[in-house]
């Protein structure tokens, strides 16, 4: 996993050296994008989260089916905006899925630029829940559940999705970091 990071902060360092940027990931993509907030947070003006994974080592995957999820695939309806089933996650309990060294749900952790979470309600519940815990470290988050939607939020409710995406890139191109938070922020590895 941290070989994947390590590509996308290379790649980062290539394109945006010492330039702040905005970042968005979807799923998995999502998973390392949290990462690389961790990791580079004064660098970052803006992170969007979409229908993030949550870390599926069997140590985390224990911790978070407290909040339960399907075992099974589930049936839920069909129609427009409505995906066919439910998320199963069971089969992930076979991969060997290591997880990132970086230490991505660290209650009390400020991440101040502005940021988008999206969920899908009729998605695995342990993914909104997870995230909910962590709400405070983003004072400048826009956290939202759509219902009628699954991990397919982007294709489920694509007209919802975009106009939040939109409230984000607006909010980002007002942002601006204190320089005391700048300042402090260069020398941690999270802002």
């Amino acid at each position: 996993m941290d070989d994947y990071l390590d590509v996308v902060l290379e790649f980062i360092d290539d394109v945006a050296a010492d330039e702040r940027f905005a970042l968005g990931g979807i799923s998995f993509g999502a998973y390392l994008a949290l990462a690389v907030a961790r990791r580079r947070g004064p660098q970052v003006a803006g992170l969007m989260l979409s229908v993030p994974e949550v870390n599926h080592s069997p140590r985390e995957e224990l911790r978070d089916r407290r909040f339960g999820t399907p075992s099974i695939l589930t049936p839920r309806g069909k129609g427009p905006g409505l995906s066919e089933y439910s998320e199963d996650t069971q089969w992930l309990e076979g991969l060997p899925f290591r997880d990132l060294s970086v230490a991505l749900y660290r209650p009390g952790s400020n991440f101040r630029a502005p940021t988008l979470l999206l969920f899908g309600r009729q998605d695995a519940p342990f993914r909104y829940r997870t995230y909910w815990r962590l709400l405070n470290g983003f004072p400048r988050a826009t956290y939202a559940i759509l219902d009628s939607a699954g991990h397919t939020l982007w294709t489920d409710r694509n007209p919802l999705a975009a106009a939040l995406a939109r409230d984000w890139l607006d909010r980002i191109q007002d942002y601006r970091p204190s320089p005391s938070a700048s300042r402090r922020a260069r020398g941690s590895t999270a802002e």
